[in-house]
């Protein structure tokens, strides 16, 4: 397969790019879950949450930066999934009510088995693009192409 930018995609590429698709969408699963447990959520307006956007937001970036094979693609895909899983470890995993986040477990706790998956499969998703983005080499078309030499 040719990336937009005439570069050869290789299946680490295609992995990052399946692997920033599900970021994205266990984020919406999680976002959306609030439909299911609270009686004064809507749709739309669920989706104004800036958290959210700013997380779904990134995974869409390094997408396209990984599809597009830009020289930030590595970086984008490391912080929109090392960013998106520590947040939510932070967000929802800290045991105390801090005003700034949602604790899903002590005093305060209020999750239920399906709200502690979305959170836990984000994480997980989100640790797996990381990882991954780690992993990521750029591969140009000429390297690509390259063969033996022709008197070979």
């Amino acid at each position: 397969m040719i990336a937009a930018s005439g570069s050869v995609m290789t299946k680490r590429h295609h992995l990052m790019l399946l692997a920033l698709v599900s970021l994205a969408i266990v984020q919406l699963g999680h976002l959306l879950d609030v439909l299911r447990y609270d009686p004064d959520a809507s749709f739309p307006s669920v989706l104004e949450n800036p958290r959210a956007f700013l997380g779904i937001g990134l995974a869409a970036l390094a997408f396209i930066a990984v599809q597009m094979q830009w020289r930030v693609a590595r970086g984008l895909a490391l912080f929109a999934g090392g960013g998106v899983a520590i947040g939510f470890i932070l967000y929802h995993g800290i045991p105390f009510d801090l005003g700034a986040n949602n604790p899903y477990w002590g005093a305060h706790s209020h999750a239920d088995l399906i709200r502690w998956l979305t959170v836990l499969a984000t994480i997980a998703v989100g640790f797996w693009v990381a990882i991954l983005a780690v992993k990521l080499e750029r591969v140009s078309l000429g390297d690509a192409c390259a063969g033996p030499p022709l008197d070979a």
